[in-house]
């Protein structure tokens, strides 16, 4: 027995950009996939959860990591599929003879059956008990995983220290949409916490980067080393024969910055302060325990401040620069290329 489907991809809203303060996730909305299986139109649904690093290598997220070969494939009444593997050349997990697992959204899958050469990555359900292969995840064919399986086999070599790698593009956006092209020669920091020793890579032509060997710790990461450009950094933990991807997205450093309190003149601490473009982008920040903000990464254009989140536990109304209620009354702000506008003071009615 096999599986099959076509292919198609659609999000179900467009995923809002959130940069300022580092966050370890951005939630986004779920990503749809409209596919067919055997004549039928289906709905294949994977996490739009974003974050500033994700793994490269055999995370502790999987169970078990190894390249295997499919044995058998049998379709159940839930429209899933069970599934015998023989492990060949294990990253993670016990040394079995055999594994038996079940599918989850299994028809969405690229096509398994017998005698397939896979990478597969498998997570134990608690709530089950069982071993899921799961759509949305890094498992994959063989032949289109050859250069993870290089990674995973580098990094199973090492004995103190880790791979850290990624991309850098620079956002482009015209009336069709936005969308990003690699940037070559930029250079990237990590700075090692506590003791700020730092190393650096540069991009090559296809906007990627490699620290090919970073010793076990916490580093700080960023790619803001060209004026005028900025991204999200963040600190990121290397633990031994890891690999760790970051990928960065370079924006138009304009910015906004003030200082948001409530009606009583109180720090509005740590409010999330939004920018709102005339396309409808959000770009967000947090203020600190005094209420002050910076929002960055602002490309030109009109924007719209505001608040609309909880002070000290405390509930706020909605409010928009410089200190009004209605959207529509808010204070339009002009930024120019890569220009700073500072002094975005207001208010937050209580309700």
């Amino acid at each position: 027995m096999s599986l099959n489907v076509g292919n198609g991809i659609r999000r179900i809203a467009t995923i809002g950009l959130v940069i300022g303060s580092i966050m370890d996730a951005v939630a986004s909305p779920p990503i749809i996939e409209d596919r067919e299986y055997r004549g039928r139109k289906i709905m294949c649904v994977r996490s739009g959860l974003m974050g500033f690093s994700r793994s490269c290598g055999a995370s502790e997220g999987y169970a078990q990591v190894f390249v295997g070969t499919v044995l058998s494939v049998v379709e159940t009444p839930n429209n899933e599929f069970e599934i015998e593997l023989m492990p060949e050349e294990v990253f993670r997990g016990d040394r079995r003879i055999r594994v038996s697992a079940k599918t989850n959204q299994g028809r969405c899958l690229p096509e398994l059956k017998i005698g397939d050469k896979w990478l597969f990555y498998l997570q134990n359900d608690e709530k089950s008990g069982n071993v899921l292969l799961a759509f949305g995840g890094p498992s994959a064919p063989v032949k289109e995983s050859e250069e993870e399986l290089v990674t995973l086999r580098r990094v199973s070599a090492m004995v103190r220290g880790g791979i850290l790698k990624g991309s850098v593009s620079r956002q482009k956006r015209d009336e069709q949409g936005t969308w990003y092209v690699p940037i070559a020669n930029h250079r990237i920091i990590a700075k090692r916490v506590p003791d700020g020793k730092e190393q650096t890579v540069s991009t090559d032509v296809k906007g990627r980067y490699e620290f090919s060997s970073l010793p076990a710790g916490e580093y700080e990461l960023s790619a803001n080393t060209t004026e005028g450009l900025w991204a999200s950094s963040g600190t990121v933990m290397i633990s031994s024969q890891s690999c760790t991807d970051v990928g960065f997205a370079l924006r138009t450093d304009g910015r906004i910055s003030g200082r948001v309190t409530t009606e009583a003149g109180e720090p509005a601490r740590y409010a999330l302060v939004a920018a709102v473009s005339s396309n409808g982008e959000t770009t967000s920040g947090s203020a600190d325990e005094q209420g002050n903000f910076e929002i960055r990464g602002l490309e030109p254009g009109s924007y719209r401040v505001g608040v609309d989140l909880g002070v000290s536990n405390k509930p706020l109304s909605p409010a928009y620069y410089p200190g009004v209620v209605e959207q529509d009354a808010a204070t339009l702000i002009e930024i120019e290329t890569g220009q700073s506008r500072t002094g975005i003071d207001f208010p937050i009615p209580s309700r």
